[in-house]
């Protein structure tokens, strides 16, 4: 498992919370931010191994916040992996793109293999 967590950016809390609980059950270290300022705020403080986020958010949003990662070069190196309902074809710099409401396991094979290449295993 990755020594660094996994950071669940949603704002919808049963959605993070549910995530959450999903990814720790296999053993992942976890953290949750409600929009794209949160999550920035906590990537100043700590580092992550992935970053799984959803677009449509109160607050900043998906897309505002993969631009505001890009001013970081040490955030920007985090891979993302976007876990929506809408999946626009044009979003640069995001690794993976999961449906949201689709199958658990399709979520955990790509942070499987995005754990996996960061030299968790």
């Amino acid at each position: 498992m990755p020594t660094r967590p996994i950071l669940v950016v949603e704002d919808n809390d049963d959605a993070r919370e549910t995530l959450l609980t999903l990814l720790a059950a296999e053993g992942y270290a976890v953290v949750g931010a409600r929009d794209g300022n949160e999550a920035l705020a906590y990537l100043r403080s700590g580092p992550a191994s992935l970053i799984i986020l959803d677009l449509t958010m109160d607050g900043m949003s998906g897309p505002a916040f993969l631009a505001a990662r890009e001013t970081n070069p040490t955030v920007a190196r985090i891979p993302v992996v976007v876990w929506s309902a809408f999946m626009p074809e044009d979003l640069p710099n995001v690794a993976e793109y999961v449906v949201k409401g689709g199958r658990p396991q399709q979520l955990l094979k790509v942070v499987a293999r995005f754990c996996l290449q960061d030299g968790a295993h």
